[in-house]
């Protein structure tokens, strides 16, 4: 455990690599996938095996880095009761809180993210709620959600057309590269990788 806690201790992450006003324009970008079928839960959770079976030897060096809102004026009885149940538990964690003023005005493109808008976790039995919450419900505003690996130096970002995108955190793309390669193995699924 020292040794690994080590490793850690000499890793990190900067966030000023992220264009949180537009993930591809971040200046590590490598790539996404995407669903090319209907908008389901199925291939919702079927983007989130692909993460977790390419990952799965890593998955506990990963952290949720996240803004996701909701708006007080949404009508929550829009959403199902699987969505509503995600959106619940995201609250009872804190992972989604209420929208603000400051939070719209950066949504407006007025300002850049302010700090005190991200929420950081460690909990990996969290990750699965914010995904799908990102991916399949329309109360949440701001899609920012990223799982960070500085140990494998990518991160992560799932979005609403069913799939994730891919940010490398060292000039290395490779992983990036083999994990997209990994997901263009499932038809229900395209993927673009930056060259």
């Amino acid at each position: 455990m020292e040794k690994s806690l080590k490793k850690m201790i000499n890793k990190s992450v900067s966030l000023d690599r992220f264009n949180f006003s537009g993930f591809s324009s971040s200046s590590l970008w490598v790539g996404y996938f995407e669903s090319q079928n209907a908008h389901n839960l199925t291939l919702i959770k079927e983007a989130l095996n692909l993460a977790y079976d390419f990952f799965k030897d890593g998955l506990n060096e990963f952290i949720a880095v996240s803004s996701l809102k909701y708006s007080k004026e949404y009508d929550f009885k829009n959403e199902g009761e699987y969505y509503f149940n995600l959106l619940r538990r995201a609250k009872k964690y804190n992972l989604i809180q209420e929208s603000t003023e400051v939070f719209e005005d950066y949504l407006y493109g007025d300002i850049p993210l302010p700090a005190d808008c991200l929420t950081i976790s460690l909990d990996k039995k969290l990750f699965p709620c914010l995904a799908k919450l990102v991916m399949g419900c329309n109360a949440v505003l701001g899609n920012i959600c990223f799982f960070i690996s500085p140990k494998l130096n990518i991160a992560i970002y799932p979005h609403e057309d069913l799939g994730f995108g891919v940010i490398s955190l060292s000039e290395d793309r490779s992983l990036c590269i083999e994990f997209l390669e990994f997901c263009s193995k499932n038809k229900n699924f395209i993927v673009h990788i930056e060259n």
